[in-house]
């Protein structure tokens, strides 16, 4: 058995028996009774001692060597895994520009951590077996690095060993399809480890898997080494689950989902999956480095190409730091260091590196880069922080966030601060963290004047101690970050850095004190306690943050057609669909249509064309358009016009041809042989949907669509096709909004006004939208103002008289106008008319197709035959004449276009199309060609 390694070992000199050191006498090694005072010791040959070696590689695998180079007893060492395997996946995850996936598994004896990462590379793991060596691509930059002391994963090669050296586990890690097995064996006669490598086939192929194996268990109260002073397995889960929070609270792009002994504890989502930070792959500034760093820089590069059998130019290093990409800006200051077209090597002449040399391209290289402000190194936000805090169970009216921006030339950095009251009922919530890495305990020791302080003490003094009810979360980047300690346990602050730091601190808990002390002098304020430390009200969120939010999803609810396909979105209807959403989430009572129809839709599928690319958004026409000679008429709405334009661009013309290319239909105007039931609808803008579902052609249904009031062309039109006597009756029906405009359309239809008298009798059917339907379909109503006018005036007559003129019942005028309300302005007394309407657009298209084909197939709406078997005869006979009529039309025009293509072309074409363009400039070329044709 391997002895532990913390305990002491027995020497490996010849005499194993003597514990006594080496300058006292050999008799006192003797028992009494065999080394008797009053004999002479008899001489013994001399033994010429050998000099043995001892690897101290096995300290680095004990239990007090790792404590150190973790910073953390070996109870916390599941925290201290399960921290450094998240960190090195979010490096790697960063350094790819992919938004981090991380998961991990806690189980009785192996911890788990896989990531999205691009896969840990076999060189990489290769260099873990190398206990003499720390690698590490952090240690020589100066950046706001997670950690950069190069040995955490030789920490988690060496801790399963030490927890039980006679029975190690095992470190595995898994990516690129291979599985790497790492253990450490101990050679039993010279006590030297080692780290052996087995390679593998895997089946991970994308991002990393590390599984930790630990030789004991973790739960476990009678074995587990992580269980001590009578802490449990909720207790260690607790930890790990804080720690959990923390990630995720400096880290807004970060998924996370941690499983505890089979459990899930959910998929933490991130808030902003494009979050950006200084990754570890950004170029470093300049201005970061001190004389000696920079220097250290420059040899470990040189070093690094020996090695390698090389000599990068001097070039190709000023370009990895930030701000010298430019080729410009290279050659200059190379000119002026001497550097021009030389290796790095010429910085180091005869093996030595020359520091003045190295000293004038860092001051050359610093005049010319811009200092980096602390904000690029990325913020986290007040957003973010105040989602942790409400998921820690703060109170958001109490949340405070502050921020601080050390603008520090060689060393800046940002610090946030999110604070918030909890329950009474429940103690401190506090989150710690450097460089986006949760922190395992307070990393902040705060320098005041010539003393050091804790942070613990800062928050007693401010009432935020271990019991007190609040949510703390405290993070810290700085390019440079230094520990006291190896295991980073603790940061070391400037006291400028330390100064500010614990006003903003104060600052944040600073209302919460001040209320804590207020109730130390007088326990009624206890009661006051929520009350006054509400910060503001929350921000009123706008129409447009909402809008934008909600918009997708939304959008996917109406455009389905309930078959897996689409069907195209009026503008108002989508308007519908987000309004009682924006009016929850804003606090409103009203709503402007417009500004989302003309500028918040518009703009967002403008801002977002990847999103919204499959969109089919249609507006109502507004005009028409018309090419020259061709008369071709594009009504200017969305779906022509987006049509048209497909249709445009350069084209290539044949030889003509002939044939019969309508599609064969009876020849028929109006309604006779062609439809029984004609559809009216006070608005445009539903062509494009009532064309995807085929509705005239299903129904044989003519359709008509106004912009409200019928005017008088519309009306003789329904009049003389619903109203001739010959043939068989048309219906009307109508479809209107739920409103007092909808009842007047409606009623214009039916009755004679000023401006028209109708000649003939027909049948107009009310389709709706009536009061039972609005609630049948949960459509949605909005408030109406309907007059302001002076009492008496035109202007303000009860709109419900009209209502009920026009075919409204009680119910509904009840529901579309309230009682007025009377105000006085410049002495006149004024009535006020209020109410609610819903529109057509309330409908979603799913729904609103349905409404209609349940209407006209409950009032008997069919397919039209005619009624004489003459008709059909007679278009029987047009079929077999028409198809005879393609086949010999086919023949002849191959004969037409062999003739024609034989036929030489005129060498004064151009020449005779200009001279005719010339006499005719109203004519286009291609029609002058027509007409020289014609006469040859």
């Amino acid at each position: 058995m391997i002895p532990y390694p913390s305990e002491p070992r027995v020497s490996n000199l010849v005499n194993r028996g003597s514990h006594i050191p080496e300058g006292e006498g050999a008799t006192a090694a003797l028992p009494a009774a065999t080394a008797p005072a009053h004999k002479r010791r008899t001489a013994a040959p001399s033994v010429q001692r050998e000099t043995f070696a001892t690897s101290r590689r096995l300290e680095f695998l004990s239990v007090p060597e790792l404590e150190k180079q973790s910073g953390y007893t070996r109870d916390r060492w599941p925290e201290v895994i399960v921290k450094e395997l998240i960190d090195n996946a979010l490096d790697a995850c960063e350094e790819a520009g992919v938004a981090p996936e991380i998961t991990f598994e806690i189980s009785d004896e192996r911890i788990v951590v896989e990531d999205n990462g691009p896969g840990m590379p076999a060189s990489t793991v290769a260099g873990i077996i190398n206990l003499d060596e720390r690698v590490s691509s952090r240690q020589a930059y100066m950046a706001p690095d997670r950690g950069a002391q190069g040995n955490a994963t030789k920490v988690l090669v060496g801790m399963p060993f030490a927890l039980r050296p006679d029975a190690p586990g095992k470190l595995v890690i898994e990516a690129h399809g291979q599985r790497h097995v790492l253990a450490v064996t101990v050679d039993g006669l010279s006590d030297t480890p080692s780290v052996t490598l087995h390679t593998e086939p895997g089946v991970v192929k994308t991002g990393t898997r590390v599984e930790v194996h630990l030789p004991c268990s973790t739960t476990d109260p009678d074995t587990s080494p992580f269980l001590q002073n009578g802490a449990d397995g909720d207790d260690l889960c607790s930890g790990i689950m804080r720690m959990t929070v923390a990630y995720m609270a400096f880290n807004p792009h970060l998924s996370l989902s941690p499983t505890w002994h089979g459990e899930a504890y959910g998929q933490h989502q991130p808030s902003d999956p494009a979050w950006a930070k200084w990754r570890p792959c950004d170029p470093t500034s300049v201005h970061w480095y001190t004389a000696d760093k920079f220097a250290e820089r420059v040899k470990r590069c040189i070093a690094a190409d020996r090695a390698a059998g090389q000599d990068r130019p001097v070039s190709q290093f000023v370009q990895t730091f930030d701000g010298m990409s430019g080729s410009a800006v290279r050659r200059d200051l190379l000119a002026e260091c001497g550097l021009t077209r030389t290796g790095l090597s010429a910085l180091a002449p005869d093996g030595e590196p020359d520091i003045e040399l190295i000293g004038q391209l860092r001051d050359a290289m610093q005049s010319r880069a811009k200092v980096v402000p602390a904000k690029r190194l990325g913020l986290i936000g007040k957003e973010h922080l105040q989602r942790i805090a409400a998921d820690c169970d703060g109170d958001l009216d109490t949340f405070r966030y502050v921020k601080v921006l050390h603008d520090d030339e060689s060393s800046p950095g940002v610090t946030e601060i999110g604070f918030a009251v909890r329950p009474s009922d429940k103690g401190r919530f506090m989150l710690c963290g450097v460089n986006w890495s949760a922190a395992l305990r307070n990393p902040f020791r705060l320098r005041h004047g010539s003393f050091d302080s804790s942070l613990d003490a800062l928050l007693q003094q401010q009432y935020a101690g271990d019991d007190e009810p609040v949510v703390l979360i405290i993070h810290h980047v700085q390019v440079g970050a230094t520990y006291t300690d190896r295991g980073k346990g603790t940061l070391s602050l400037s006291q400028a850095m330390s100064e500010r730091i614990r006003e903003a601190i104060e600052k944040a808990t600073g209302p919460w004190a001040k209320q804590r002390r207020a109730e130390d002098r007088e326990q009624s304020r206890r009661l006051r306690r929520d009350e006054a430390m509400k910060v503001h009200k929350p921000r009123q969120l706008t129409v447009k943050e909402v809008a934008h939010e909600i918009m997708p999803e939304v959008y996917e609810q109406l455009s389905s057609d309930g078959r897996g396909g689409r069907l195209p979105v009026n503008a108002r209807q989508f308007m519908y669909g987000v309004r009682p959403i924006i009016l929850s989430r804003t606090g409103k009572s009203q709503f402007d249509d417009a500004y989302f129809t003309q500028t918040i839709l518009p703009d967002f599928i403008a801002n977002n064309p990847d999103l919204t690319a499959g969109w089919d958004v249609v507006y109502d026409d507004r005009g028409h358009f018309t090419e020259p000679h061709t008369r071709h008429e594009v009504s200017l709405g969305t779906i022509d016009v987006r049509q048209y334009l497909k249709s445009c661009g350069p084209r290539t013309a044949g030889l003509p041809t002939v044939a019969v290319t309508d599609v064969g239909l009876f020849p028929t105007r109006g309604p006779c042989n062609r439809f029984k039931a004609a559809l009216f609808i006070e608005k445009e803008g539903f062509t494009e949907l009532f064309g995807r579902v085929r509705l005239a052609e299903r129904y044989d249904l003519a359709i008509m669509s106004t912009k409200g009031l019928s005017n008088v062309a519309a009306r003789r039109l329904i009049d003389e096709i619903c109203g001739a006597s010959d043939g068989e009756p048309v219906r009307l029906f109508v479809l209107h909004d739920f409103d007092k405009a909808g009842f007047s359309i409606l009623g214009t239809l039916r009755q004679d006004t000023r401006r028209y008298q109708y000649q003939h009798d027909f049948e107009v059917i009310d389709l709706g939208v009536r009061l039972d339907d609005v609630r049948r379909w949960s459509l949605q109503s909005e408030p109406v103002t309907y007059s302001r006018g002076t009492s008496g005036s035109r202007d303000n007559a009860d709109p419900g008289d009209n209502l009920r003129e026009n075919g409204a019942t009680d119910d509904e005028v009840e529901f579309l106008v309230s009682e007025p309300e009377v105000i006085y302005a410049n002495g006149k007394r004024k009535l006020i008319y209020n109410g609610n309407r819903v529109e057509l657009n309330a409908f979603t298209p799913q729904d609103f197709i349905a409404f209609i084909e349940e209407k006209l197939e409950a009032h008997g709406v069919n397919k039209v035959v005619p009624t004489d078997d003459a008709t059909l005869a007679m278009q029987y006979r047009r079929g077999i004449a028409r198809a005879e009529l393609n086949r010999q039309v086919a023949e002849m025009a191959k004969q037409l276009v062999s003739t024609a293509a034989q036929c030489p072309v005129p060498a004064t074409l151009r020449a005779d199309v200009e001279a005719m363009l010339r006499d005719d400039p109203s004519i286009p070329w291609d029609v002058a060609v027509l007409r020289i044709a014609g006469r040859a």
